[in-house]
């Protein structure tokens, strides 16, 4: 059976919502390690935006020989960059940082608690006082 591996900007099946990867395994062992993965604006990037910023880097950021390589105008080019510009703004990477920190304190808060460190009313203020 072939399967197909997903992108990280698929979108949810079900709602089309933003889907967050959970998961990763080793192809040597099967290793699996569960929990909240960081990712950064790029890995979130469509193929076709992808494609742009590797002609964009091959070209060392030339308008003019990105016209020739993608075979489009200059303000085609201008608009492309302007919303990959965008795309891949510092503010929202630095919001993704702080909810991976966030879900990484949750989750050693919950270990805390199943293994009997914490109980139930500790957790829930701590994990409260983490999303002020």
């Amino acid at each position: 059976m072939k399967t197909t591996k997903l992108k990280l900007n698929t979108p949810c099946p079900c709602c089309e919502g933003q889907l967050h990867p959970q998961a990763l395994s080793c192809i040597s062992c099967g290793t699996e390690i569960k929990g909240p993965i960081a990712t950064n604006p790029l890995m979130k990037l469509s193929d076709d935006m992808l494609h742009f910023l590797m002609v964009f880097i091959h070209c060392g950021g030339k308008i003019s020989d990105m016209e020739k390589a993608l075979g489009v105008s200059y303000p085609t080019v201008k608009a492309k960059l302007s919303e990959l510009q965008k795309l891949v703004a510092v503010t929202e990477s630095e919001t993704l940082n702080k909810q991976y920190e966030n879900n990484i304190d949750v989750m050693n808060i919950l270990a805390e608690m199943e293994a009997g460190n914490v109980d139930y009313a500790t957790a829930l203020s701590k994990i409260k006082q983490l999303k002020k």
